[in-house]
């Protein structure tokens, strides 16, 4: 592979596929109405256990505040640091914390329990809904707006259709019918593990992920045959990264290459590069003052 096919490559964004991946942006869908189809199925279970604990609406408001904590005031936070350290497998452990969650709230016999059940659901959800809104526009191909309103959707149906099954499954068989729905969430986590996968994509089809195992493999046998040391993938970002602002790549493109929300960030993660040319850039302002003084002279 010669430097204008890698150049061809990494044109643009690298982390974009050349058109959009329907496949992935309806396992995406379907992960989402899967998932806001169990967080809707909360507020619909109050009048039954209001009924059975005799809770006041004060204490229906409190679970409702923390359950909101957790899901929403608390995803910008999981958002951010996803940003900074993206993990593939985090849809997977998102789903984990709302099946855990379900299986507690069905069996919760006392407030705080109901409480703390409510709380790790609502986790669950703060840590799926950024990495989910991550794949589906990497699956976007550049129609960002579409995948996301494919994205949407399902969320938007889970919403809708999660209050009318519990009023079918949870009012007639009481509080214990809530662990049915772990069905639903290891559904969505059978759902989501193939967008686990989808880290790195066959070029020649991009619906097929590629192992990522067989990555891995490839890059240690490349630098074995260069007599070079093992690195992971990660490290070559960070190769790619500080030689391309060595190079004079400007950062806003270079933030764009990297999959960074913004310049500052990137900025701020390589600062002892720009540190470096700071230093050649007041080396050359002094060289030129010197040219001046010369020729005043």
């Amino acid at each position: 592979m010669n430097i204008k096919s890698i150049g061809s490559k990494i044109k643009g964004n690298p982390t974009m596929v050349e058109g959009t991946v329907y496949s992935m942006l309806i396992i995406c869908s379907i992960s989402h109405f899967l998932n806001d189809m169990i967080q809707s199925i909360i507020p619909s279970i109050y009048p039954i256990v209001k009924d059975k604990f005799d809770f006041s609406f004060a204490q229906i408001g409190i679970i409702t505040l923390v359950f909101q904590m957790t899901s929403s005031i608390l995803q910008p936070f999981t958002g951010l640091y996803a940003d900074k350290h993206p993990r593939p497998y985090a849809l997977s452990v998102g789903m984990c914390f709302t099946l855990i969650g379900l299986l507690m709230l069905a069996f919760s016999e006392n407030y705080l329990l109901i409480l703390l059940s409510v709380s790790i659901v609502g986790l669950g959800s703060s840590v799926f809904h950024p990495t989910a809104s991550r794949v589906a526009q990497l699956a976007s191909g550049g129609r960002k707006s579409l995948a996301q309103s494919i994205f949407q959707v399902g969320g938007n149906g889970g919403s809708a259709i999660g209050p009318l099954l519990a009023a079918l499954i949870i009012l007639p068989f009481g509080q214990h019918a809530i662990s049915w729905f772990a069905l639903a969430a290891l559904l969505a986590k059978r759902k989501e593990n193939a967008l686990n996968e989808w880290v790195f994509y066959n070029p020649c089809n991009p619906n097929l992920p590629m192992n990522p195992a067989s990555a891995y493999q490839k890059l240690h046998t490349i630098l074995k045959n260069a007599e070079l040391p093992r690195i992971r993938f990660h490290d070559l970002r960070h190769t790619f990264a500080t030689h391309a602002t060595k190079g004079g790549v400007d950062p806003k493109t270079l933030s764009g290459i990297l999959g960074h929300t913004n310049a500052s960030f990137t900025l701020d993660t390589y600062t002892h590069v720009t540190g470096d040319m700071q230093k050649n850039a007041a080396a050359i302002v002094g060289g030129m003052v010197k040219k001046l003084k010369l020729e005043d002279e």
